[in-house]
C-alpha cells in the first residue's frame, strides 16, 4: 500500500479565540504580492542576517558567582579570583580560575600535589526556540605543552539531562597568555531545551603541573535577531515559501506562525544549495500569518512567497442519526467509519482521486456535534490486518466518544483534530506517528496498545489518562490541568508538558530518555528515571521516585514540600547536578536515600530536612539558604557539602574522606560519625555542639584534616585521636572540649572553657599572641611533650602537663 502524504495538525491551528493580527515587529508585505499565474500571486524580498542579538544568559562574576557552582570533586581548584583582574580583554576585575596561589597579577599554578580535576557549572539555561544560538566567553589559558600525551584537559561541555557532551576543546589548541574571546560555539542543536553548561579541567597526572591553568570570564549565550514578515492567508488558501542564501546549507531557516503566534510550519532543507522550503501549506483559518526568517550574521538571502486561492469543492452532505459508511479496496480489505448520534456529518475524500480503502480522509464541518460515538474502524479482509491511515480530520463541535480501532492492524501517519470537548478517547490499535488534537477538555483518554511517535495536544483539562502498553518517542501537551496520568509500561523518549496542575502522575515502570515539564505538581510516583529530566515550575507538593535517578535531572523553580528518591542517584560523568531548586525557593524535605555517585544537589533557598543515604562518592550538596536538619548517612568520599546559611543539625554518619563540609552561618549541632581523612570541616559562625567520632581507624581528625569554627558555644567532643588542626577563630570560653584519644595536632582558640585530653598530649593548645584570661581547666591524660602556647593565660588551671 502506498501511504498518502499528510500534514500534521496542531491544536493551536484551531481558530484562536483571541489573538493579535500580526506578531510584534513584523513587516506587513501584503502590498508586495503581484499576480504570477492563474489564481496565484507572489512576492520576492531581499534580506540579510542581523548584526543585533538577543542575550539569553550573561555572567561576568563581578558581584558574585552569578549562579555558577564549582564542583572540585578530585582536589579540584575552581574558585572566584581577581587574578589578572586589571588586565585588558575582559570585564575587570573578577573571574573564575582553575588554579591556586595566584596574586592580583596572576602567577598561580595547577599543582595540588596530586592529579586533580573539577568542573565549573553554570546555572540551568533555558535556550530559546531559535534557529541559531551561540555562546562565547573570555579566557586566559596556560596548560602543559606536551601535546603527544595531551596532559591537562580544558574543555567546554553541555548536558540536556542525558549526560555531558563536549562542545569545544581548548588545551593545546587555543592556549593564550592574555585575555581573548573564544570563537562562538554553536548551541543550535539544543534550541528550546533547558541545558547545563560547564567548564571542565583535569591535569590527568600529578607531574609537571606548574602551569598557570584556566581563567574564565564574561560567559555570554545569545541568539541573532530574525526578520519577521506578515501576510494574509484565507481559509484553505495554500502558500509555498522558499529562501536561498549566499552562504552554505544551514545558514538560513524558515518558520511560519498563525495569527495567535503559534508555530504551524517550518522549512525543510531540500539538500540543495543553501535553501529551505515550506511546500503547499494549507491555511485552516483566515488571518494574518507571520513568517520568521532566521539567518546567520552577515548572510544575504532571497525570500520567495507564492499563495494560491483555495480550490472549489462540493462535498456530499449526509444527514443521519445512526449510519455506517463502508469502503472496500481491490484486495477485499474494508474500512468502516461509524457515526452514532445526531447532527450533520460531511464526508469527503481529501486525497483527490486516490482509491478509497485503508487510506481515508474525512472532515467534520462547522458546528457538527456527535453526541454519542464516532468510531473509525479498520477491519482486516482476506489479507488479515492492515495499516490504517486517516487523513486530515477536523471537527468544530464536541464528541461523546472517539474510538480509533484496528483490531488486527495498526494506525499510522494520521491526523485527528476536534475543536470542542471529547468525553472519552480510546485507541485500540498499535499507533505510529498519529496526531490527536483536542481543543477543549477530555474526560478520559486510553491508549490500549503500543504508541510510537504520537503527538497529543489537549487545549483544556484532562481528567484521566492511561497507557496500557509502551509509549515511545511521543509528545503529550495538556494546556489545562491533568487529574490523573498513569503509564503502566516502560516509557522511552516521552515529552510530556502539563501547563496547569498535575494532581497525580504515576509510572509503574522505568522512564528513559524523556522530558517532563509540569506547572503545578501535587503527586508524582515512578520507578527508575534514566537519561531524563523532570521540571516543576509553579508548585510542588510530592515527588516520589522509588528507583534510581541515573544521568537525569529533577528541577524546580518553586517551593517544594517533598522530593524523595529511594534508589541511587548517579551519573556517568562527575559533577552532574541531579536535583536543583532554583530562584531562592524553599524545600521542606529532600531525601536521596540510596546515596549519590558523581551527582550534585543544588538548592538556592532554605531546606527543612535533607537526607542522603548509603555511600556518597564525588557528590556535591549546595544550599544557599538555611538547613534545618541534615543527614548524610553513608561514607562520604571526594565530595563537598556547602551550606551558605545557618544549620540546626547536621550529621555525617560515617567517614569523611578527601571531602569538604562548609557551613557559612551558625550551627546548632554538627556531628561526624567516622574519621576525617584528608578533609576539611568549617563553620564560619558559631557552633553550639560538635561531635567528632572515630570509626575504622583511630583518628577523629587525621593529620591532613582541619576543623575550623567561628566560635564554640556548648561543647566539642572527639572519641578518637586528633592529629590535624581544630581551629576556633573566636572564643571557646564557657564551652567544654573533650578529646577522647590523643591530641597530636593543634587545638586553637583565643579563650577556652574546660579542656580534657584523655590520651597522650603531644600537640599544641592555644593561639600565639593570645592574652585573654581563660575560664576553664586543662586536664591531660599523658604528657608526651605537648605545649600550651607560651606566655598565654588561657586556662585557670592545668593538670597533668
Amino acid at each position: 500500500m502506498t501511504r498518502m502524504p499528510h500534514r500534521r495538525l496542531n491544536v493551536e491551528e484551531l481558530e484562536p479565540r483571541t489573538a493579535p493580527s500580526v506578531l510584534p515587529g513584523a513587516v506587513d508585505i501584503d502590498g508586495q504580492f503581484v499576480p504570477v499565474a492563474g489564481n496565484a500571486e507572489g512576492c520576492t524580498i531581499q534580506g540579510s542576517g542581523p548584526d543585533d542579538f538577543t542575550t539569553q544568559f550573561r555572567a561576568d562574576f563581578e558581584s558574585g558567582a552569578d549562579g555558577f557552582i564549582a564542583n572540585n570533586y578530585n582536589s579540584g581548584l575552581w574558585h572566584r579570583s581577581n587574578g589578572h583582574g586589571q588586565e585588558a580583554g575582559h570585564s575587570q576585575e573578577w573571574s573564575f580560575y582553575y588554579g591556586r596561589g595566584e596574586t592580583a597579577q596572576g602567577g598561580g599554578s595547577i599543582d595540588a600535589g596530586v592529579a586533580n580535576a573539577g568542573t565549573l557549572v553554570a546555572p540551568e539555561i533555558s535556550l530559546p526556540d531559535s534557529a541559531f544560538i551561540y555562546m562565547d566567553f573570555k579566557y586566559l589559558l596556560d596548560t602543559e605543552p606536551y601535546t603527544a600525551q595531551k596532559f591537562d584537559i580544558a574543555k567546554l561541555q553541555i548536558s540536556d539531562g542525558a549526560g555531558w557532551t563536549d562542545l569545544a576543546r581548548y588545551d593545546h589548541v587555543a592556549d593564550s597568555d592574555e585575555w581573548v574571546t573564544a570563537d562562538p560555539v554553536d548551541l543550535s542543536a539544543y534550541a528550546g531545551r533547558n541545558v547545563d553548561i560547564r567548564f571542565f579541567f583535569e591535569t590527568v597526572d600529578a607531574r609537571y603541573n606548574w602551569f598557570e591553568g584556566w581563567y574564565v570570564d564574561d560567559v555570554h549565550v545569545y541568539a541573532p535577531k530574525p526578520d519577521h514578515y506578515a501576510f494574509t492567508l484565507d481559509a484553505a488558501e495554500t502558500a509555498t515559501i522558499s529562501v536561498t542564501s549566499d552562504g552554505g546549507n544551514g545558514d538560513v531557516a524558515l518558520d511560519l506562525f498563525n495569527s495567535a503566534g503559534v508555530l504551524v510550519a517550518s522549512g525543510i532543507d531540500l539538500d540543495t544549495d543553501a535553501s529551505e522550503t515550506i511546500s503547499d501549506y494549507r491555511a485552516l483559518w483566515s488571518g494574518k500569518y507571520t513568517l520568521r526568517v532566521s539567518a546567520k550574521p552577515g548572510v544575504a538571502y532571497t525570500l520567495n512567497i507564492d499563495r494560491t486561492d483555495a480550490p472549489t469543492a462540493t462535498p456530499a452532505v449526509l444527514n443521519s442519526h445512526n449510519k455506517v459508511y463502508k469502503f472496500q479496496d481491490a484486495d477485499g480489505d474494508r474500512m468502516q467509519v461509524i457515526y452514532v448520534g445526531k447532527g450533520t456529518v460531511t464526508l469527503s475524500d481529501l486525497h483527490g482521486n486516490a482509491p478509497m480503502g485503508t487510506d481515508i480522509g474525512m472532515m467534520l464541518l462547522s458546528n457538527t456535534t456527535v453526541n454519542d460515538k464516532l468510531i473509525v474502524k479498520c477491519v482486516g479482509g482476506r489479507n488479515g490486518g492492515r495499516t490504517m491511515h486517516i487523513g486530515d480530520t477536523l471537527g468544530d463541535g464536541s464528541i461523546g466518544q472517539l474510538l480509533l480501532i484496528a483490531p488486527k492492524g495498526t494506525i499510522e501517519n494520521s491526523s485527528v483534530g476536534i475543536k470542542g470537548d471529547v468525553n472519552m478517547v480510546k485507541i485500540i490499535a498499535d499507533t505510529a506517528d498519529i496526531d490527536l488534537q483536542v481543543g477543549g477538555n477530555v474526560d478520559k483518554m486510553f491508549f490500549i496498545a503500543t504508541a510510537e511517535g504520537s503527538n497529543v495536544t489537549i487545549g483544556g483539562d484532562l481528567s484521566l489518562f492511561k497507557s496500557v502498553r509502551e509509549i515511545n518517542g511521543s509528545q503529550f501537551r495538556i494546556m489545562g490541568d491533568a487529574s490523573q496520568m498513569m503509564f503502566v509500561r516502560h516509557v522511552d523518549g516521552l515529552m510530556l508538558d502539563i501547563d496547569g496542575t498535575a494532581e497525580r502522575v504515576k509510572a509503574t515502570r522505568e522512564i528513559h530518555h524523556s522530558r517532563i515539564t509540569i506547572g503545578d505538581l501535587v503527586s508524582w510516583q515512578s520507578k527508575a528515571v534514566k537519561f531524563s529530566s523532570i521540571a516543576v515550575e509553579n508548585s510542588l507538593e510530592s515527588l516520589y521516585l522509588l528507583g534510581n535517578l541515573f544521568d537525569s535531572r529533577i528541577t524546580s523553580t518553586c517551593d517544594a514540600e517533598s522530593i524523595s528518591i529511594f534508589g541511587n542517584v548517579a551519573s556517568s560523568i562527575p559533577g552532574h547536578i541531579a536535583v536543583s531548586v532554583r530562584g531562592g525557593h524553599d524545600v521542606q524535605e529532600f531525601i536521596a536515600d540510596g546515596g549519590a555517585i558523581n551527582a550534585g544537589f543544588a538548592f538556592t533557598g532554605n531546606v527543612g530536612t535533607a537526607m542522603i543515604g548509603t555511600v556518597s562518592t564525588q557528590m556535591t550538596l549546595t544550599i544557599q539558604g538555611n538547613l534545618g536538619d541534615g543527614f548524610i548517612e553513608g561514607r562520604t568520599t571526594d565530595s563537598r557539602v556547602d551550606i551558605a546559611g545557618d544549620v540546626g543539625f547536621l550529621n555525617v554518619g560515617k567517614d569523611v574522606d578527601h571531602s569538604t563540609v562548609h557551613i557559612g552561618g551558625n550551627a546548632g549541632q554538627v556531628g561526624i560519625g567516622g574519621s576525617m581523612v584528608e578533609s576539611q570541616l568549617s563553620v564560619d559562625g558559631r557552633v553550639d555542639e560538635m561531635m567528632l567520632q572515630k570509626r575504622r581507624d583511630r583518628y577523629s581528625v587525621d593529620a591532613n584534616s582541619t576543623v575550623t569554627l567561628g566560635s564554640l558555644g556548648i561543647k566539642l567532643t572527639t572519641t578518637g585521636d586528633v592529629r590535624g588542626t581544630v581551629n576556633i577563630i573566636g572564643s571557646a570560653a564557657g564551652a567544654g572540649i573533650r578529646v577522647g584519644g590523643d591530641l597530636d595536632g593543634s587545638l586553637l582558640a583565643s579563650a577556652f572553657g574546660d579542656v580534657t585530653v584523655s590520651g597522650r598530649f603531644s600537640g599544641t593548645i592555644g593561639r600565639e599572641g593570645t592574652e585573654a584570661q581563660g575560664e576553664g581547666r586543662l586536664t591531660i591524660g599523658q604528657n608526651a611533650g605537648g605545649q600550651v602556647v607560651p606566655g598565654s593565660s588561657i586556662f585557670t588551671e592545668i593538670v597533668g602537663l
